[in-house]
């Protein structure tokens, strides 16, 4: 059974761009209600990307997405979705039973990701 990861997302461009993300994210939240399984936009390859699940829309925060991942974070996969509406995003995670969290950031094409883990409490 698969540790979950909890991810938001928040990304930032043109009103234009970000009106397509957010109608990407509410598909693929319908779809997933639908199908009950994750989730990946239809211009990625199922086998190489990880899916979003439970993904959690506030139609008051344009552009914010809150999701769970298997294991870890799906940074490939959003910096794919940033590449394809040209935008830039701040992914925070979180892996709470391995005590991994993190930051990552894309922004002007530069991807950087800050993983921290925390030492366990002996």
């Amino acid at each position: 059974m698969a540790n979950w990861c909890s991810n938001r997302v928040v990304f930032m461009g043109s009103p234009e761009a970000i009106e397509q993300v957010q109608k990407l994210f509410k598909a693929m939240a319908e779809k997933e209600k639908k199908e009950f399984v994750g989730q990946l936009p239809t211009f990625l390859s199922h086998e190489k990307y990880d899916k979003f699940s439970d993904i959690y829309i506030d139609e008051n925060d344009t552009g914010v997405f809150e999701y769970e991942t298997r294991w870890a974070p799906n940074i490939e996969t959003v910096r794919k979705i940033a590449e394809y509406y040209k935008v830039d995003f701040v992914l925070d995670y979180a892996q709470v039973t391995d005590i991994i969290y993190g930051r990552a950031t894309y922004q002007n094409g530069i991807l950087n990701d800050v993983p921290k883990m925390k030492q366990r409490n002996k």
